[in-house]
């Protein structure tokens, strides 16, 4: 109800929440979620997202499918998480609305023995199903120009599949070039961290970007990642530097 979704969304930014995510749709990892669910009402959601603007931030939404996210855009939000079952409907809502996408690829490299294994049989069809949709949701993005598209690989936890995160931008580039998939990964997605304004998380110069006054989270890398942005997938050997808030963190040079 609208009461309770304002107390938890004011109780969070109390708490020192930079942004609001609402779980507006049905997920993987649930047993409880189906994927074709649409969760919270229109003024629940618009809740959310009033109590966030107050504090002058915004709401970031979990959905997959289109009725999650035409509910989410109607409501508000500004980006959309995941959507991998998108079709061109909520594509052209999207960009419509001018609102955020945050999708993930880093998915498309496991195969379905994995998953059986890693996520049981009840949650597997659903991954599987985001999956089917993920190279079908990366053409809509293209075919509609949505250029407001940040990175994400919604990996956590384990240390061995937070090793491979970076094999995102492989898959990104079977519809986005380099110079495209960097943007996303470092300026894109700054921008949108600063739609928190006061409460962006980086309040101390601009992020993403490499000039006088930002953040010095600098790469030094070897060869052109412009020309081809596979080169930072294996960060052992091609990656030489890697600086982040000024303090260097790996130098082989």
């Amino acid at each position: 109800g609208v009461p309770e979704v304002l107390r938890a969304t004011r109780e969070s930014l109390r708490m020192g929440a930079t942004q609001i995510k609402v779980m507006a749709g049905g997920g993987v990892s649930s047993s409880v979620d189906p994927l074709h669910t649409v969760q919270y009402l229109p003024e629940e959601l618009e809740a959310a997202v009033k109590a966030a603007a107050d504090w002058g931030t915004y709401v970031l939404v979990h959905v997959y499918n289109d009725e999650s996210i035409l509910r989410a855009i109607d409501a508000g939000v500004l980006s959309i998480d995941h959507a991998q079952l998108m079709t061109d409907v909520s594509a052209k809502a999207i960009k419509k609305a001018n609102v955020w996408v945050v999708p993930f690829y880093s998915l498309l490299g496991l195969n379905e023995e994995l998953v059986v294994k890693v996520l049981g049989p009840l949650a597997a069809p659903k991954f599987l199903a985001v999956q089917d949709g993920a190279r079908n949701q990366m053409e809509l993005l293209k075919k509609y120009k949505i250029d407001k598209v940040a990175f994400s690989t919604d990996i956590i936890g384990d240390p061995n599949a937070l090793a491979k995160q970076n094999e995102e931008i492989k898959y990104r580039l079977e519809v986005w070039s380099s110079y495209e998939v960097l943007m996303q990964a470092t300026s894109k997605t700054a921008e949108l961290l600063a739609l928190s304004g006061k409460l962006n998380p980086y309040p101390k110069g601009p992020l993403g970007v490499i000039r006088k006054g930002a953040y010095a989270d600098i790469l030094l890398v070897d060869g052109n990642p412009i020309d081809d942005a596979t080169i930072l997938i294996d960060y052992e050997n091609n990656i030489d530097l890697i600086m982040k808030n000024g303090e260097i963190y790996k130098d082989t040079l």
